[in-house]
């Protein structure tokens, strides 16, 4: 509806009100960590002021384009904190090769993907880590669909390729 389907939304944060409320219902989640000035640099980068499950109005929801009015969004952010659910749009599609880093919310998790990788014969070229400080967790973090989670990895390294994912609960 919003006409923002071809774009990959991104935030320059983790600690947004949309993740700290999907970890709180028990969704587990990988952060992806891109290079923050390499995405910036793109050419077809856009900025929204509002993460788009905030519905406020069609107008909050125009990609910002213009390299001035980025500039100061991004300055209004930094220096007012301000925007807390700030999204960087890549139109059409984002190289994981600007990766840098996988960041996973518990050990459990990260070694299932770990051992699911190397069952299944992928190369992973990126730091699968623990950060805490990143990936804030809620005190009584519990992943509703651990059992689901671990029976698809478990399939995955039986079988020893990647299956489509499970049908789990997201939203």
């Amino acid at each position: 509806m919003l006409k923002l389907t071809d774009w990959v939304h991104l935030s320059l944060r983790p600690d947004t009100p949309l993740l700290r409320d999907k970890l709180a219902k028990g969704y587990p989640h990988a952060l992806l960590v891109f290079s923050r000035e390499t995405v910036l640099s793109l050419p077809e980068v856009a900025l929204l002021p509002y993460n788009t499950k905030a519905w406020r109005s069609r107008s909050a929801y125009v990609p910002i384009t213009n390299p001035l009015a980025k500039a100061e969004l991004l300055k209004q952010q930094a220096e007012t904190k301000h925007f807390p659910s700030l999204e960087v749009l890549v139109h059409y599609g984002l190289s994981l090769s600007l990766l840098t880093r996988i960041v996973f919310a518990s050990e459990r998790e990260r070694s299932l993907v770990t051992e699911t990788l190397a069952s299944c014969e992928v190369s992973c070229q990126y730091s699968l880590e623990i950060d805490a400080a990143l990936l804030r967790l809620p005190e009584a973090y519990a992943p509703t669909t651990e059992v689901a989670l671990h029976e698809y990895f478990t399939s995955c390294q039986s079988t020893g390729q990647l299956l489509p994912p499970p049908n789990i609960p997201f939203d």
